[in-house]
């Protein structure tokens, strides 16, 4: 079950042989495997409470959107603890000024903060800081342009075969007429 307004799994877990079902909130960076598991008694928390829960353990929440950052991605935590040395800053400068376009506002398709992080060895947030002081936003998720890019050829290829059948239906009635009159034809001469 998941309370899709609130972006909260539920799971069934084991702990030893005690086996319950716990509340959930999953890290939102992609590749970050971490989760915040609450276990559920006989009713379910309310989400607001959960998000208090875990914010007291270093979680960022966001109930609406369902961008919930681990302590390891809260930019917050995160950004505490790396240092931005030139030397670091410059690397992420040209990285970003490799994947970043200018006409957009916005990353190439399928680069992010974290990727380029990623590529780098250190922490999404210094890149975030970064690409805002010297670019500009981040641009859309790139897996929702792709899905809306993915849309669009989809809604091309439906109206394509739209037409075809059009056409083919046409053919069908002009053909189905022709039939009629060679058979009014053929009675004709009978």
């Amino acid at each position: 079950m998941r309370d899709a307004f609130a972006h909260i799994d539920e799971e069934f877990r084991r702990d030893g042989s005690v086996s319950y079902t716990a509340q959930v909130f999953r890290c939102s960076v992609p590749g970050c495997q971490n989760a915040a598991y609450f276990k559920k008694q006989k009713i379910r928390k309310p989400p607001e409470q959960l998000a208090k829960m875990a914010t007291n353990n270093g979680w960022k929440i966001d109930l609406k959107k369902g961008q919930h950052l681990c302590p390891t991605d809260n930019e917050e935590t995160v950004l505490k603890t790396p240092e931005l040395t030139v030397e670091l800053r410059r690397k992420i400068f040209r990285e970003i000024d490799d994947c970043y376009d200018d006409k957009k506002t916005s990353y190439v398709l399928d680069v992010t903060d974290q990727s380029i992080a990623s590529k780098l060895n250190t922490v999404w947030g210094l890149v975030a800081k970064v690409r805002e002081e010297n670019f500009g936003p981040a641009g859309p998720n790139p897996e929702i342009a792709k899905m809306e890019k993915d849309l669009t050829a989809l809604a091309l290829k439906a109206q394509a075969a739209e037409d075809s059948a059009l056409r083919a239906a046409q053919q069908a009635e002009e053909a189905t007429a022709e039939v009629a009159a060679l058979r009014k034809r053929l009675e004709g001469m009978k």
